[in-house]
């Protein structure tokens, strides 16, 4: 059987394990028992712990930023106004931007320029 204790903190958790009796392993003193004992010290456990909830509020903080329901807000507004078919200016009649930065951004066509300059990216 095997005993247990644990000691956290905020810099350091140790655990002791205090392990069965050796039969004979005491020379000295044979008829007092010895036990194998494990002492394991992990440093900075719980900071584990923290940069979870570290990198948790920051994805609440990103996903709450107004400049992203403003700019989602912006873009179902225009493409309300937009007719369907009848995209602006460009040759295709589905009604829709030829990308999704084309909706938000004045930089878009110099975009779609560098971007088929890429190999392998179609504009």
């Amino acid at each position: 059987m095997t005993e247990v204790a644990l000691d956290r903190g905020v810099w350091r958790d140790l655990y002791v394990a205090l392990g069965e009796p050796i039969v004979n392993g005491n020379a000295a003193s044979p008829d007092a028992p010895t036990f194998s004992v494990r002492i394991h010290h992990k440093p900075l456990v719980n900071w584990i712990w923290g940069g979870c909830v570290l990198m948790a509020l920051g994805g609440l903080m990103a996903a709450m930023d107004a400049r992203y329901r403003r700019s989602s807000a912006r873009a179902a507004a225009a493409s309300a106004k937009t007719a369907p078919g009848a995209s602006a200016g460009h040759p295709d009649s589905s009604g829709l931007p030829a990308s999704p930065v084309a909706a938000v951004s004045p930089a878009a066509p110099a975009l779609r320029t560098t971007a088929s300059r890429v190999p392998g990216v179609r504009s």
